[in-house]
C-alpha cells in the first residue's frame, strides 16, 4: 500500500499527499512475478497489459509527488527556491515526464533526460508502448505490421506464442505476439524498478553508495 505524507506545520498543516507511485511499484512487481508463471494466453494478455499500463505511469506519478513535496516544503535549503518548485507545481498538468525531468535535475545537476542511453532509453521504449496501447487506433494491417519501430524492435526480443487460429487466417497481430511473451513483464519491471532504486542519483548526479542501494533494495523486498 502507498504511503502518506501530512504537513505538519505552516499555511497547508492537516493537508495530506497519498505517493500512488509506491501502489505502482507493488502492482509490477506482483503482475510481473505472475505473468511468467502463466500458462493461459489471454490471462498472460491481461497481467502484461497491467505492467504496461502501471509502468508507463509511474515516473510521472513519482515526479508529481516529488514536486508536490518540495513546493510544500518550508525547508531553507530547497535548490534554487521555493518559488520555482511553486511555479512548477502550477504547471505539471501541462508537461510531460522529461520537461519535469529535465527541469528537477537541472537544479541539481543531474543527468538529463537521454533516449540514447539507458535507462532512460528503455522507458521511452515502455512509453510508446504504454499510449499506443492505451490510444488503441483499431487500424487494420498487413500481416507483421507493427506501427513503430521502437515496437519492432521489441517484438524482435520478446515475441509471445503465436496464435494457430490467425496462422489458419495468414494473419498477425503485434498486440498479440507481444502481451503474450512470458519475458517482457520481467523486463519493464527490471526497468522500473531501476528508476525506483536510483532515481534520486540520476536527478541529483549524488551517486549512491553500495550500502544505501543494498538497504534500499532490502527495504523493496519487505515492502
Amino acid at each position: 500500500m502507498g504511503k502518506i505524507k501530512q504537513i505538519i506545520q505552516g499555511p497547508n498543516a492537516g493537508l495530506a499527499m497519498y505517493q500512488f507511485s509506491e501502489d505502482l511499484l507493488s502492482g509490477i512487481r506482483f503482475f510481473a512475478l505472475n505473468a511468467e508463471k502463466l500458462e493461459d494466453l489471454q490471462e498472460r494478455i491481461y497481467f502484461n497489459s497491467s505492467i504496461v499500463f502501471y509502468a508507463g505511469s509511474y515516473l510521472e506519478c513519482l515526479l508529481n509527488e516529488i514536486i508536490c513535496n518540495v513546493s510544500n516544503s518550508d525547508s531553507k535549503k530547497i535548490k534554487p527556491n521555493v518559488g520555482f518548485w511553486k511555479v512548477l507545481e502550477n504547471q505539471k498538468k501541462s508537461l510531460g515526464h522529461k520537461e519535469k525531468w529535465d527541469l528537477i535535475s537541472s537544479v541539481h545537476g543531474g543527468s538529463q533526460w537521454d533516449s540514447s542511453v539507458e535507462p532512460f532509453q528503455s522507458y521511452d521504449v515502455i512509453t510508446t508502448l504504454r499510449n499506443e496501447l492505451v490510444h488503441y487506433k483499431g487500424n487494420y494491417l498487413n500481416k507483421d505490421e507493427i506501427p513503430y519501430k521502437k515496437i519492432r524492435n521489441l517484438l524482435q526480443r520478446f515475441s509471445g506464442e503465436k496464435n494457430s487460429f490467425f496462422d489458419a487466417m495468414d494473419v498477425s497481430s503485434w498486440v498479440h505476439e507481444l502481451l503474450t511473451s512470458k519475458e517482457i513483464g520481467k523486463w519493464i519491471c527490471d526497468i522500473v524498478m531501476e528508476f525506483d532504486l536510483k532515481h534520486g542519483e540520476f536527478l541529483t548526479g549524488k551517486k549512491m553508495t553500495r550500502e544505501e542501494i543494498e538497504q534500499k533494495k532490502l527495504l523493496r523486498m519487505l515492502h
